[in-house]
């Protein structure tokens, strides 16, 4: 018997955006690659977010990505844009271009440039929400934006009709704890985490779904964990969580996030999915560094483990 899902929960996998070796955006390889992402079981794709260089791209080229995305996806799977940035007018705007063109929900964390604190975090995302009129998640990621987003204004926001959820990626282990303990299991409101060596712990613990950057190679082994988590299947749970953490080591090998995304993409080229190309300020990698990528690959036995 299928276990019941709510709407926004499950596996969203972050894509990555792939790019022409002109720095252009590869309509053939965005398509390959959500065909890959939604046949290896993921519930949705959440496009435009740190994984796939957001803030790198043009307006005009997150624009061409959404109607090609939600094109491409059709009623296969939910459909999540980011829209942030350091000006609400611009993320209004990216927000009625995405509504427009049918996702599911937006996503936006802070704006980073001030430094701001619980009052402005709080108008911020109101004013955000009020003039979005569709569902939008709070994206708390300190690595990048420098501010944690404070459980406590998580609270005050959740109240607002149009915030849905929270995707949360801040790798610490107890705010994620207390993030599942206090939001987790709610009919109105979604707990996603994307922190990929957690992913098993948080589901246990009440999160209603992941949004893992190594759902890019291995969709399949990200649904097979949250599968056997639901049904209770504790050993294929721990066995998809080792297969995740191995994968994971293919490109997250030094742990910075310099390289981490070009990495990504050295695995995708090689499997077939899209060319190695980042947009500045990421670089390709170094030969040495490309070579580290392909041993880790190697290591895992076959590129089948990636598919």
């Amino acid at each position: 018997m299928p276990v019941e899902m709510k709407t926004h929960s499950g596996i969203i996998v972050p894509m990555v955006t792939p790019f022409t070796a002109n720095r252009q955006l590869d309509e053939t390889a965005v398509c390959r690659l959500v065909e890959h992402i939604l046949n290896g079981g993921a519930h949705g794709i959440f496009i435009l977010g740190t994984t796939g260089e957001a803030l790198s791209i043009p307006f005009s080229m997150r624009k061409q990505l959404i109607r090609l995305v939600t094109k491409e996806v059709g009623e296969k799977g939910l459909v999540y844009t980011g829209i942030a940035d350091n000006c609400l007018e611009h993320s209004l705007e990216l927000a009625a271009h995405s509504f427009g063109c049918g996702v599911d929900a937006v996503v936006a964390h802070p704006p980073f440039y001030y430094a701001i604190g619980n009052n402005e975090l709080i108008d911020f995302f109101s004013e955000l929400a009020d003039k979005t009129g569709g569902p939008l998640l709070i994206y708390n990621i300190p690595q990048t934006t420098g501010i944690s987003v404070p459980l406590e204004v998580i609270e005050r926001l959740r109240q607002h009709k149009n915030i849905i959820g929270v995707k949360d990626s801040e790798n610490d282990v107890a705010r994620l704890s207390e993030l599942t303990k206090r939001f987790g299991g709610r009919d109105d409101f979604s707990v996603l985490v994307g922190c990929n060596s957690l992913s098993k712990k948080v589901l246990y613990e009440g999160a209603d779904g992941l949004v893992p950057s190594l759902g890019n190679i291995a969709p399949d082994a990200c649904r097979q964990l949250f599968d056997n988590v639901k049904t209770g299947n504790e050993a294929g749970a721990q066995e998809a969580q080792n297969t995740m953490n191995q994968v994971v080591e293919v490109y997250q090998n030094d742990g910075t996030s310099t390289t981490t995304f070009a990495a990504l993409k050295v695995a995708l080229s090689i499997m077939g999915l899209c060319q190695e190309t980042v947009l500045p300020p990421l670089r390709a990698l170094t030969d040495a560094e490309r070579q580290t990528v392909l041993e880790n690959i190697q290591k895992l036995g076959s590129l089948k483990a990636l598919s």
